[in-house]
């Protein structure tokens, strides 16, 4: 597939993609874009670009349909990350950490009705995972949260990381 220039404010975006995918993720970084200095110099989440991108739905794009997502493959995410990586470094990061999460629940979620409880919630909701492994104490030892506004961070020992919800100790 050939890539195309697109026009965002401030910032030229190479897109390999055509599709719906690439059309919303384009939309997404140019809030990204937007923000992305005051991002860089703040060090700090990049919220109006994550605002945009639950707007645009794509935080539970791999999900399968029948959960309630739209079955997306890693090539399209791959192409959603290069966007916005064009547009926010610190965006795609964690867009693509979260896809990360994704893909491994989604690869162990068949049979598993927890998971497919997950899966549902994120693709309904627009939760952003991440990973304890990642996020606050190293490897994952002890439970601990952290508010981002009126959204939080669950880290749960040993294992995968929370999702837009009450702050648990």
């Amino acid at each position: 597939m050939e890539a195309q220039r697109i026009s965002t404010p401030g910032a030229q975006i190479l897109s390999t993609g055509t599709g719906a995918y690439s059309a919303r993720a384009r939309v997404a970084a140019e809030a990204a874009a937007q923000h992305a200095a005051a991002v860089d110099s703040a060090a700090r989440f990049p919220a109006e670009a994550f605002a945009e991108i639950r707007k645009q739905r794509l935080l539970g794009i791999m999900v399968p349909p029948a959960l309630g997502g739209e079955g997306a493959t890693v090539a399209e995410v791959a192409d959603i990350c290069f966007i916005l990586g064009q547009a926010c470094a610190s965006t795609a990061l964690i867009f693509a950490m979260h896809q990360i999460k994704m893909a491994c629940i989604i690869r162990h979620a068949k049979g598993s009705a927890a998971l497919e409880r997950i899966l549902k919630q994120i693709a309904g909701e627009q939760l952003l995972m991440a990973s304890s492994t990642t996020e606050g104490r190293p490897r994952g030892r002890g439970d601990h949260a952290r508010a981002q506004g009126d959204r939080h961070l669950l880290c749960r020992r040993g294992g995968w990381a929370g999702h837009d919800r009450t702050t648990r100790r």
